[in-house]
């Protein structure tokens, strides 16, 4: 899991009370988020807490963050529609709409604080929504930047934990001020002269490669966004994790079987682990490797759908996935793109300014459907 615990992060204390750090002058506005004792939020401008008049923000979405099994970290749950953000936990509520400058709780009584819209991100006061749930928070003070650690209940001390996570947060920041560089256009982004806006553009986004951490870290980006992927597993990856499967589909992705060899037993072991898991079924596949003509035909038999193989485009660390060069690709696009994204560290790391760059150019991210024409009938 991407959030360790407490005593995961201690592991590292040693090293990080034998380090000396310096904030560089790029740091001063940088701001981390911590839940409880879990390593620090990824770096995000999107996401990132910024201080107004006084009163800290924080993204509305933190109060609904949920671990691996789905349950809400801090006991509270969130969600946004029309303009408005609404934070809840049992039968109590806040209503936070952006469009009236308003803020009600359940029983209709106005709040003094507001939220803030910004990059279609709603950030809200968090000193309100800590106290109305009975949860506290601290504002740090750090070599890397300030530090938003809101809490529920029995963590550690804010300088121990300071302490124990303070090598993740120099290599973070490090990342995330190295993208920044990195991602930065040499000129604004255009399109014959007109302003940057791919609203034309259709983009598909696959996962592939499953790997715990880095899916649950995924699903959350892209729920910022309200994006929609279709993660490709492979039958033994729904045996042995029902429960983010179950997640998956419960927040509005879809699955698709990753099959590599015998297709027909895969795919029928696949669907049958996917029925005890989550009482559905899928016919969207991807191959690992290059479809012959007999697969293909073999396929179109069984009535699956083949969405990629490897004569896609594919991004991955294995195959030097660069930041830079995907937004790139993004912002010279003029027709359809096929985000397809391995779940390792690097690209879900990356994530972030990919759904970044979706929302500022306004691309049409549709979802992947055995009814749209597939990325290798595209491709070829």
């Amino acid at each position: 899991m991407r959030h360790k615990k407490a005593t995961a992060l201690l592991l590292v204390m040693i090293m990080a009370l034998s380090a000396f750090f310096v904030l560089p002058a790029e740091a001063a506005d940088i701001y981390f988020t911590v839940i409880n004792d879990e390593e620090p939020e990824t770096l995000s401008s999107l996401t990132m807490p910024f201080e107004l008049n006084g009163t800290v923000y924080v993204p509305y979405v933190i109060f609904g963050r949920k671990d691996e099994f789905g349950r809400s970290v801090l006991g509270t749950n969130a969600f946004i529609s029309n303009e408005t953000a609404v934070i809840w936990k049992d039968r109590m509520f806040l209503e936070f709409n952006t469009k009236s400058n308003t803020t009600y709780d359940q029983d209709g009584n106005a709040k003094p604080y507001k939220a803030v819209s910004r990059k279609d991100m709603i950030f809200v006061p968090v000193e309100l929504v800590c106290d109305f749930y009975g949860l506290t928070y601290s504002k740090i003070s750090s070599d890397f930047g300030t530090v938003i650690r809101i809490k529920k209940e029995y963590v550690l001390e804010d300088k121990i934990y300071m302490n124990a996570a303070s090598g993740y947060m120099q290599q973070e920041l490090t990342r995330y001020l190295s993208v920044q560089q990195e991602s930065q256009p040499s000129q604004p982004p255009q399109v014959s002269g007109t302003p940057y806006d791919k609203r034309n553009v259709e983009v598909f986004i696959s996962i592939y490669g499953f790997d715990r951490d880095r899916v649950d870290e995924m699903l959350w980006k892209l729920d910022l966004r309200d994006y929609k992927a279709c993660f490709f597993v492979t039958p033994e990856d729904i045996k042995q994790n029902p429960n983010q499967i179950q997640r998956i589909l419960g927040t509005g992705h879809r699955i698709g079987l990753y099959l590599a060899e015998d297709i027909e037993k895969e795919y029928l072991e696949g669907a049958e682990y996917l029925r005890k898991a989550a009482d559905t079924r899928t016919i969207i596949t991807a191959y690992n490797g290059i479809l012959s003509q007999e697969l293909r035909e073999r396929a179109e038999e069984m009535g699956i759908v083949f969405w990629f193989d490897d004569s896609c485009k594919k991004y991955s660390a294995e195959d030097g996935f660069r930041i830079s060069s995907l937004l790139n690709t993004l912002r010279v696009s003029e027709e359809r793109v096929d985000l397809i994204l391995k779940a390792d560290e690097e690209v879900a790391k990356g994530l972030d300014y990919i759904v970044n760059e979706l929302a500022e150019g306004n691309f049409r991210v549709r979802r992947v459907r055995e009814t749209e024409t597939s990325c290798i009938d595209y491709s070829s």
